[in-house]
């Protein structure tokens, strides 16, 4: 498609964080009562469920093991997939309502619903694919840290040598993973938003965002950098001011059961906003690449949608 009159062929970091902002502002209410009726809701009898049955809201498989337990219960499987489902009717019912901000439709809880069900497979299957790309990046650097650790100590025969030369290459090759995962991400950010937008497959989706993101993943990684700095600090400052008011001067407290359970709801509650925020990324970046690629306007539906 040709760039329209007045359309730059350049993806802005700043029109898109606009954007991201101005979906999360008209849409608050009704994306923050997806997340709550999917993400909150069935969250609370799962945590319910661990409490009664292990007097935690959070198991630990490797205790329940050394006391002769199994956290595989069929409560706790049936917890996961009913956990699973949530979040995939959740991702795909926000993502349409992002969608729609800019097609200038209002939709309905129900009919947000209803969309997700229908691509609730196509849906699944991008998570499942973005999650093992992830996945074995993540361990195909492991691998290669374990490589070079291990040769460092075999030529350096041990001692300080050793221990230094794994100091380093930590300090360089964390960072560098840290980055490496978050172009990766980049590259498949828009697969969401495409799939639902454009009536794509999962393999049809990927390769869509792959194409969309081509020359301005940085520029998405910034955004997706900027987002999670903001959530690690709301967060860590949440949960500093929280943990004394919850121990009242007593450490121990902080290992009570109720005591876990108020500061999970807590996080559960702070992380509807984000969210939100992440999901309006999703189709602020997915929106903005159309402009720079396709040169699409914001009324103009028939391209964006079709």
């Amino acid at each position: 498609m040709a760039i329209l009159p007045g359309i730059t062929s350049r993806f802005s970091f700043g029109q898109t964080v606009s954007d991201l902002f101005s979906v999360t502002g008209n849409r608050f209410l009704l994306m923050a009562g997806l997340m709550i009726l999917c993400a909150v809701v069935p969250a609370i009898p799962q945590y319910l469920i661990n409490y009664l049955s292990y007097g935690t809201i959070a198991p630990d498989p490797a205790t329940l093991a050394a006391s002769g337990q199994s956290i595989l219960t069929p409560l706790f499987l049936l917890g996961l997939v009913v956990g699973i489902a949530s979040y995939v009717i959740m991702g795909g019912s926000m993502t349409h309502v992002g969608l729609g901000y800019f097609e200038g439709r209002r939709d309905r809880l129900g009919e947000a619903l209803r969309v997700s069900m229908t691509y609730f497979w196509r849906i699944l299957g991008i998570g499942i694919c973005f999650t093992l790309i992830l996945i074995i990046a993540y361990f195909a650097f492991l691998l290669i840290m374990a490589a070079l650790i291990g040769g460092l100590a075999f030529s350096s025969g041990g001692g300080a040598a050793a221990g230094f030369g794994t100091v380093i290459v930590l300090l360089i090759l964390v960072p560098v993973m840290i980055v490496a995962l978050g172009y990766i991400q980049a590259i498949w950010y828009v697969a969401l938003p495409a799939c639902i937008a454009e009536d794509l497959d999962v393999f049809e989706s990927f390769g869509r965002s792959r194409a969309l993101t081509s020359g301005n993943r940085w520029k998405i990684f910034a955004i997706l950098l900027l987002l999670n700095i903001s959530l690690l600090i709301v967060f860590s400052v949440v949960v500093g001011a929280m943990v004394p008011l919850l121990s009242l001067g007593d450490p121990a407290a902080l290992a009570s059961g109720g005591t876990m359970i108020i500061l999970s709801l807590a996080m559960l509650c702070l992380s509807i906003p984000f969210g939100v925020v992440y999901a309006a990324s999703l189709t602020a970046v997915y929106i903005n690449l159309r402009r720079a690629k396709e040169g699409v306007t914001v009324n103009d539906t028939a391209a964006v949608f079709g």
